[in-house]
């Protein structure tokens, strides 16, 4: 609600704060938020390491996340390697959407045919 200004002033600092006291207490959805608010304040090391702890806890989401930073070598070193790994994860996870999965089965069509055999 800060990190937005939905129904609450925005304010990133608290919203910030809230989410990481939730993923103290475990909530993993939290630690994308945390990566979204680094990724705005253009931190992109932090934003994957944050994407990193999420995807650790199995999440689908966060590895097509890590795809994209690999791919586009944001807070990362490109990696097209490690990128197909992840959207191999994400693609075959229960914590994905189905728009997420079809957009990682979309990314890995565009990856270099040597790469996917």
């Amino acid at each position: 609600m800060h990190d937005v200004g939905e129904g609450l002033p925005e304010n990133k600092a608290e919203a910030m704060r809230l989410y990481r006291k939730a993923w103290r207490r475990g909530s993993h959805a939290s630690a994308l938020n945390i990566a979204i608010l680094y990724r705005e304040q253009g931190k992109m090391r932090i934003m994957f390491r944050w994407y990193g702890r999420v995807a650790a806890a199995g999440d689908g989401s966060a590895q097509l996340e890590m795809a994209k930073c690999y791919l586009a070598g944001s807070g990362v070193r490109k990696n097209q390697q490690a990128a197909l790994r992840c959207l191999n994860i994400a693609i075959g996870s229960l914590y994905i959407s189905e728009d997420e999965r079809e957009e990682a089965q979309g990314m890995l069509k565009g990856l270099s045919p040597q790469l996917v055999r």
